[in-house]
């Protein structure tokens, strides 16, 4: 069975954890709304909607969330569960994140021209409490990894 997936961390393409993807078929760019967090090595994502059924609260405005769709099949799903430390069938494990379908906003296609339209993907909604973590803004777990280095220059006196 096809299922598509909405990424927005870790699992971007150019991101550390993409190469769990290699199975998955690239389908485009697409956002939701919610709220991203800094956990320290990966985001959280909450989501107003479906703070009900997880444990993270969100205080912070809802926004676009930046993403990108994958299509795969039911092992890239079973993967991904495993990736994400989503346990369903193990009630004595409190899953790190919890995998819901929802529907999420296609903004470019494979090649990235622009389209619009909706279509149900599973996503993987954080499942802790983040109070602690910082709140990310914009987004776009990407372009906030893209600011937080810091760039470093080596002049001629520096080697000296």
């Amino acid at each position: 069975m096809s299922h598509y997936f909405f990424v927005y961390g870790t699992l971007r393409a150019g991101l550390r954890l993409n190469y769990n993807m290699k199975r998955a078929t690239y389908v485009g760019g697409a956002t939701l709304k919610g709220s991203l967090y800094d956990t320290g090595t990966y985001p959280a994502l909450c989501m107003n909607s479906l703070e009900s059924e997880s444990s993270a609260a969100s205080t912070t405005a809802e926004v676009e969330i930046i993403g990108e769709i994958f299509s795969g099949d039911d092992e890239l799903l079973k993967l991904l569960d495993e990736v994400e430390g989503y346990y369903p069938d193990n009630a004595e494990i409190k899953s790190l994140y919890i995998r819901h379908l929802v529907n999420v906003t296609c903004t470019s296609d494979e090649k990235g021209n622009p389209v619009s339209s909706t279509r149900p993907a599973f996503v993987y909604i954080y499942n802790y409490d983040i109070a602690s973590l910082v709140p990310i803004p914009g987004g776009d777990y990407k372009a906030y990894l893209e600011q937080k280095v810091i760039p470093m220059t080596i002049t001629r006196d520096d080697v000296n």
